[in-house]
């Protein structure tokens, strides 16, 4: 879960929301489905597989060319979670 800094007015609606989403998957969870067969895909997409090929890659000195921060060769991002 995100440390997400929020408002006492934003958690209390977002906890509204949350319990009614959770009371509605409650309420799914209660329909009779043993008759319906499984659906993995519901469109009937098939995927498009291409073969793999090998081809050269970025070379590191362009990859890292518009970073804000850069050191030993690799990008540096703030945390994301204070704390850890």
């Amino acid at each position: 879960m995100a440390f997400l800094p929020l408002t006492t007015e934003e958690l209390a609606k977002y906890s509204t929301e949350l319990s009614a989403i959770l009371t509605y998957i409650t309420k799914l969870k209660e329909v009779n489905t043993s008759s319906v067969p499984p659906t993995y895909q519901a469109t009937a997409l098939a995927n498009v597989f291409r073969e793999d090929t090998v081809t050269s890659s970025l070379p590191q000195e362009e990859a890292l060319k518009n970073a804000l921060r850069v050191e030993r060769g690799y990008f540096v991002v703030e945390r994301v979670r204070a704390g850890v």
